[in-house]
């Protein structure tokens, strides 16, 4: 489950890193660990500013993304005090999944999905142009959640057999109208109709998504022989 976590560094934030360094007289060294790798430098932006909302928001993305959802899990547990942005949910959500809790990481993805809507709404009332970065931005975030949702709640059924199909493809089939950046939303359209054993169908979003050059992994993720039901030798990454 990816996340829109913005671990990859803006001019922005190279602005706000190196303020940090001078503001703190970090000596060379220290700069070069804190730049070998986003982990490194998130963790270190937090151990200055543990209250700065892109250190606090970031730092976890990270450990995500190093492999690490027991810590970032651990991290979100200990800071339920924090002031939280779907953001927070969001990636607190992905970090329940993956160690396999999906119950939680489901209410986490709705609590995300609220404030995103509330959002929404707060901008459209206040008559801000519909194709405004910022309303784009939410936009693509609540694609993103409802990708990310409908993926836990198929990893619920797999896991205690109860089925949520209204659920899931509701979800996935609210995203097809959406700006979404991706097509994820596909592949797991695919993996959950093959669940279902609606194979032409999953047969159908697989090669969409395939034809837009999506990444493999995903689909395998809940369909592993999905190659066996459609050529899947030259297109997907």
């Amino acid at each position: 489950m990816s996340i829109r976590s913005g671990v990859l560094i803006s001019a922005v934030m190279f602005a706000l890193v190196v303020s940090w360094c001078l503001a703190y007289s970090v000596s060379g060294r220290s700069v070069m660990y804190m730049w070998s790798n986003n982990l490194s430098l998130w963790e270190w932006a937090y151990s200055v500013l543990p209250r700065h909302s892109v250190a606090f928001t970031n730092y976890p993305a990270a450990l995500l993304q190093f492999g690490r959802p027991e810590d970032a899990v651990e991290y979100y547990e200990r800071n339920k005090n924090f002031r939280w942005k779907p953001q927070i949910f969001g990636g607190y959500a992905v970090a329940l999944a993956q160690v396999g809790r999906y119950d939680e990481a489901v209410k986490n993805y709705e609590s995300a999905i609220a404030l995103v809507f509330s959002g929404i709404e707060s901008l459209l009332l206040k008559g801000v142009d519909e194709n405004s970065g910022h309303l784009r931005y939410l936009e693509g975030l609540l694609a993103e959640y409802y990708t990310n949702l409908a993926m836990a709640k198929l990893a619920q059924y797999e896991e205690d057999g109860v089925p949520r199909w209204d659920d899931v493809f509701g979800l996935l089939e609210a995203v097809e109208g959406m700006r979404a950046d991706n097509n994820r939303h596909l592949a797991i359209l695919a993996s959950a109709h093959y669940t279902k054993g609606n194979i032409e169908k999953a047969k159908e979003y697989a090669e969409r998504f395939l034809a837009a050059r999506g990444d493999k992994r995903l689909i395998a993720k809940f369909w592993p022989d999905y190659c066996d039901y459609i050529n899947c030798a030259t297109t997907g990454k």
